[in-house]
């Protein structure tokens, strides 16, 4: 029996062509919008070692000049984005998160906030400032602190002091939006301050303890110690929402135009209506995490707590999409950074054995279009073509 022959038409050919070139990603990634940043697929790009365990509660910070890391030998040492290599190191202990903006890294030591260069590590200024009790902030040229009970602003290019204000404890950094500055209070209250001289704006009593706070638009989310999950209006401090949880959340809230999302002491992520308030989706898991859900894209990340895995849902509607893998489990929870071409992922791993090492994750380069040296399908023989 002779084999059956298949004609495949050359138009079919080309326009299978045109599909290759034009959507080489509709399949994998999801539902995000046709200019949203390539996130997936994450790999991992390079890791070192770095001779030793991280400061407590300090995580890694990343921005697009590189890769800062706070030891408990009491160094702080930069890293390169393109490999790990070492680019400069300092002698100081860190007590709080880092912050950076616009090529400045602020570090809260030895009493003092110290702004580096961050290309080579040189000292821009330096402010003495006992009892610093919270991450420091910078954005759009600010430098916040709290020191006790004081809120402080300071021009970031140079450490002039703006202003100060007594406001009450807490231990959870403000947030920065607009010329809005947004405090959290452990004695059951937020308040919004003018940022450019420190006027009191609004002041909002709450049910317990204010956690961190998150503002994204015309609305300012938090947790709070009463167990539950507040939206107020950013603009006059308005109670808009309330959703009981029952159990306390951890870290920040993460927003975007739709949704916002939280994860709390009962080991569960939800996604709530950013406006209503109403529950779109919620996942249960049994590790305990260590800080609050991250964005990406079409993509909300959260750290597993015990285990070397980040998993990933996707923000529509809360299906899986995987996890990422690091090389054991994160010391200090990991850093995220969107930027505008993808997403990268940076963590401090290690164990008692003193394998400490320095992991960056990154979105994958997209490989480049090659050219077909033929068109696809059966190459036919001229008499297959006549017909009988």
């Amino acid at each position: 029996m002779s084999p059956v022959r298949t004609t495949i038409s050359c138009r079919s050919a080309l326009v299978l062509l045109a599909l290759v070139l034009v959507r080489p990603h509709a399949a994998a990634f999801g539902d995000a919008a046709p200019d949203a940043p390539r996130v997936l697929p994450i790999v991992g790009d390079w890791s070192v070692e770095i001779g030793g365990p991280p400061a407590p509660r300090v995580p890694p910070l990343i921005d697009e000049d590189g890769v800062y890391v706070a030891l408990r030998a009491g160094q702080i040492v930069a890293r390169s984005l393109v490999d790990g290599t070492e680019r400069w190191r300092k002698e100081l202990a860190v007590e709080r998160p880092l912050a950076a903006d616009a090529g400045i890294l602020f570090v809260a030591a030895a009493d003092a906030i110290h702004a580096l260069r961050a290309k080579d590590g040189a000292p821009l200024w330096e402010a003495p400032l006992p009892g610093i009790s919270a991450p420091l902030v910078a954005r759009s040229g600010w430098l916040i602190a709290r020191a006790d009970t004081h809120v402080l602003a300071f021009r970031a290019k140079d450490g002039t002091l703006v202003w100060q204000r007594e406001v009450g404890a807490s231990a959870e950094a403000p947030e920065i939006d607009g010329d809005r500055l947004y405090v959290p209070l452990d004695d059951g209250r937020v308040i919004a301050l003018e940022i450019t001289a420190g006027t009191p704006v609004w002041e909002r009593p709450i049910g317990g303890a204010a956690g961190a706070v998150v503002a994204f638009g015309d609305r300012v989310y938090l947790g709070v110690g009463d167990r539950k999950f507040y939206c107020l209006n950013a603009a006059t401090g308005e109670i808009l929402w309330v959703q009981r949880i029952g159990a306390g959340i951890i870290g920040a809230a993460a927003a975007d135009a739709s949704k916002v999302y939280f994860v709390a002491l009962d080991n569960v992520l939800r996604a709530l209506d950013r406006g209503s308030g109403n529950l779109r989706w919620q996942h249960a898991f049994r590790r305990r995490v260590t800080r609050g859900p991250a964005l990406a894209g079409a993509y909300v990340f959260l750290p597993s707590g015990g285990s070397p895995e980040i998993w990933m849902w996707t923000e529509k509607d809360g299906r899986s999409a995987g996890t990422l893998a690091l090389p054991a489990e994160p010391a200090i929870p990991p850093a995220f950074l969107q930027r505008a071409d993808g997403y990268d992922v940076v963590a401090v791993t290690g164990n008692l054995g003193g394998q400490w090492q320095l992991t960056l994750l990154k979105t994958a380069d997209e490989p480049p279009l090659s050219a077909f040296t033929s068109l696809p399908g059966l190459v036919l023989e001229p008499e297959s073509l006549s017909t009988k």
